[in-house]
């Protein structure tokens, strides 16, 4: 008989999933509407907590007012300022823990928690206590560490109403917006205090109620939110004044500001993005600070991708998403 060749079967290559880029998300402490929206790096909205009745429950805020992402961009941490407590929530929004008490302090030791700023180890948590003019540093799971401050005072290393922190990338400064005093003061991880920078006024360099530092992520300067002068300035890591964004008349045109309340640099530092929070909208800008885009505006709104005066953003580092 006829010798039949074996039927060899073709050769199926495997299937290899498409390579997903890492991405950043962009979050936003929305205040009035009582939520936390996600955007990606280009402003599309992705999802949201919480909203529209405020409310005491895991996904639930009253007046959120701040937001800081771990630097393993695994979770981010929300001030959810009138129930007086941080909430922990993991990159995909599930609520992980809450804080707001630990032993030996009174109940509710938050009177009015302010932002809230996580470390370039990812070890510690510092939250503003604008309502008792000092800052307290908590580990990743909401154990007490220490705290700076206390006092009401205009002295070094006290504060009036201090706002935004944010530590310098190689972790070895900590800047802190002291709103009341009308200035930036520095402290290092060693002798505690460094210096002061910024007094009131509207000169370039001078502050008005001061209300959110930036480093960029090359720590190279440090962006500030001076809100009472509707702009952002920027300083180098001495603090000499550099340049600015906005100011000093409120206005509505793309570039100008209406008291920002919080500013964050994008992982690669090409990007400033701003919280324009009278105006309703967050706006990006460049490195020199060109306007770019925006989020939202001009008017309150509660639909996604809509705002009622943004408090707080936060822009994640390079995450995996789907």
């Amino acid at each position: 008989p006829p010798v039949v060749p074996p039927v060899v079967p073709p050769v199926v290559p495997p299937v290899v999933p498409p390579v997903v880029p890492p991405t950043s998300r962009i979050a936003v402490a929305d205040y009035h509407n009582h939520r936390v929206q996600l955007f990606n790096s280009t402003g599309d909205f992705l999802d949201k907590i919480g909203g529209l009745t405020y409310g005491s429950g895991d996904k639930q805020f009253k007046h959120p007012s701040s937001i800081a992402w771990s630097p393993d961009g695994s979770r981010f941490a929300v001030t959810d300022s009138q129930n007086g407590r941080i909430k922990l929530f993991s990159a995909d929004g599930n609520l992980i823990r809450q804080f707001d008490d630990y032993p030996g302090r009174p109940t509710h030791f938050f009177p009015f928690p302010g932002p809230v700023a996580w470390s370039p180890d990812g070890e510690r948590i510092a939250v503003s206590g604008w309502g008792n003019s000092r800052i307290q540093m908590f580990n990743a799971t909401g154990g007490f560490i220490n705290e700076l401050g206390g006092t009401y005072s205009s002295a070094t290393g006290e504060f009036a109403y201090p706002r935004g922190t944010a530590w310098s990338p190689d972790g070895s400064r900590f800047a802190v917006a002291d709103a009341h005093n009308g200035r930036v003061q520095l402290f290092n991880s060693t002798s505690g205090f460094v210096e002061v920078f910024g007094r009131w006024g509207s000169l370039p360099g001078q502050l008005y109620y001061p209300r959110d530092v930036a480093w960029s992520p090359d720590g190279s300067s440090l962006a500030v939110a001076d809100s009472g002068n509707n702009r952002v300035q920027m300083f180098n890591s001495t603090g000499d004044f550099l340049d600015k964004i906005g100011g000093l008349t409120s206005g509505s045109g793309d570039g100008q500001l209406s008291s920002p309340h919080s500013v964050d640099w994008s992982p690669d530092g090409s990007s400033l993005a701003v919280a324009d929070t009278y105006n309703h909208r967050v706006q990006m800008f460049n490195s020199t600070g060109d306007f770019l885009d925006k989020i939202g505006g001009l008017t309150s709104g509660s639909g996604d991708g809509q705002f009622w005066f943004p408090r707080g953003i936060a822009w994640s580092p390079p995450l995996f998403v789907p």
